[in-house]
């Protein structure tokens, strides 16, 4: 199962979901088609002319589409100076949304990413607030802001959009 590692050297939190889709159908119809032909002529000086062919396939028509976004059962929160290791379904094309505390505000920065389904991911939140991948020197600990004296937002004081 892969995972997408999430460091955050913000001087605030960030808070990051998981998402996934699935198609279904409500009709699906499954059919064979086969078919077959042959010719046989003969020109008028002296030659003879035969031919054959044929064919078999498989048919399938999918009707009334639809596309059921799936959640992970809410938002994780990452404080400053945190890493947030989060794992994802590999069977299924996972997505990735995060959302920056600016001003008692979530202002979302990354909307629905597509997340690799065969490797791992790692993103950083620069001091500045951009989002980047983790470089390696980050993932071994070197350059990594910790903000030791951070207070903790309480999300039920936050304004949500």
């Amino acid at each position: 199962m892969p995972f997408i590692t999430i460091t955050n050297n913000w001087d605030h939190h960030i808070r990051a979901m998981i998402t996934s889709d699935q198609v279904f159908y409500e009709q699906n119809t499954v059919g064979s088609l086969v078919a077959a032909g042959g010719s046989v002529g003969l020109p008028e000086p002296v030659g003879l002319n035969i031919a054959a062919g044929g064919m078999r396939g498989n048919v399938e028509e999918r009707s009334n589409i639809h596309t059921l976004r799936l959640e992970d059962p809410g938002w994780t929160q990452i404080d400053a100076g945190r890493k947030m290791r989060m794992s994802y379904t590999k069977s299924k094309q996972s997505y990735i949304t995060v959302e920056f505390n600016i001003d008692q505000q979530y202002v979302r920065k990354m909307d629905r990413s597509p997340l690799s389904e065969d490797k791992n991911t790692a993103l950083s939140v620069t001091k500045a607030g951009a989002l980047e991948s983790t470089n390696i020197l980050e993932r071994l600990g070197v350059g990594r802001q910790t903000h030791k004296m951070h207070d903790p937002t309480n999300p039920a004081n936050m304004n949500k959009k």
